[in-house]
């Protein structure tokens, strides 16, 4: 299992326990699964996946922009400076997300708009 910590402007967000996490990196689409290699990774835009309860369940933030380190086969941090926890998100919030997006022009903004309405 992974030992996730969420930091927001050097502010500590949440920790969970996940057996992934899923990201869009600088080189593409990622999966950290435990016992990875030691990995540090810039993010961009996109929905962030941690699975959780053995890969029954998975948590979902969007993120602006970041940084995900992986260290000791186990250990991860996201940091960030911009999060929008989307498990909690009503519909308003994510219509907030969804302009904000079309509004910044974030790449491939189209395909993320469509991941956000599945959730």
């Amino acid at each position: 299992m992974i030992s996730i910590a969420v930091i927001i402007n050097d502010n500590f967000y949440k920790k969970v326990i996940g057996s992934s996490i899923s990201f869009t990196s600088i080189f593409g689409a990622t999966e950290i699964l435990n016992h990875h290699s030691d990995i540090f990774s810039i993010v961009k835009p996109g929905i962030v996946n941690i699975k959780i309860n053995g890969g029954n369940e998975d948590i979902h933030y969007f993120i602006f922009d970041g940084l995900i380190s992986f260290l000791n086969n186990n250990e991860a941090t996201i940091v960030t400076t911009k999060l929008f926890d989307l498990d909690i998100a009503d519909e308003k919030e994510k219509s907030i997300l969804i302009n904000k997006l079309r509004n910044e022009n974030i790449a491939n903004y189209e395909n993320i708009i469509k991941k956000i309405n599945d959730i």
